[in-house]
């Protein structure tokens, strides 16, 4: 398993492999549920302009920039997005309490797979007893479409 932080992302250049060069910096990701769907590129330029670049177009991650496939790039316009990163993404336990809400997400740099959240509960717990790590959740979306996280862990207390 190769797991990064989303979070180390944001911000990072895309190159396509194609001409070597820098088409943009990655915005946000899209998410399926259980897996990272794919990339939201702002372009450089004048208008700078965004793109969704499928996670199979993505070849690699490395310390400070990401090496895609920039061939089957969408213009954002053009599909339904729903972003993950700077989404407020609530988090419920498996009891139905609010435990927090998502600060980062892990994922496995070889598939998209999710496979942990990093959970924000609030200034003083997060000071006193550190960040939660759920590894065992569900990504879910309400009637609005937005996202939200269901911890199968039950209430996380760590």
């Amino acid at each position: 398993m190769n797991v990064k932080r989303l979070s180390g992302y944001i911000g990072a250049a895309v190159v396509d492999t194609a001409d070597g060069r820098i088409k943009g910096f990655i915005k946000d990701c899209v998410s399926a549920e259980d897996r990272l769907e794919g990339i939201v590129v702002q372009k450089n330029g004048v208008l700078r302009k965004e793109e969704f670049l499928p996670y199979r177009a993505v070849e690699s991650f490395g310390d400070y920039e990401v090496r895609a496939d920039f061939s089957s790039a969408v213009p954002v316009g053009r599909r339904e997005l729903h972003p993950v990163y700077n989404a407020e993404i609530g988090v419920i336990g498996a009891n139905g309490e609010r435990i927090g809400r998502v600060s980062d997400i892990c994922f496995d740099a070889r598939d998209g797979r999710l496979v942990g959240l990093e959970i924000n509960r609030g200034i003083f717990h997060d000071v006193s007893r550190g960040r939660s790590m759920v590894e065992k959740f569900m990504m879910r979306r309400d009637g609005d479409g937005e996202y939200y996280a269901v911890s199968e862990e039950g209430g996380v207390d760590s």
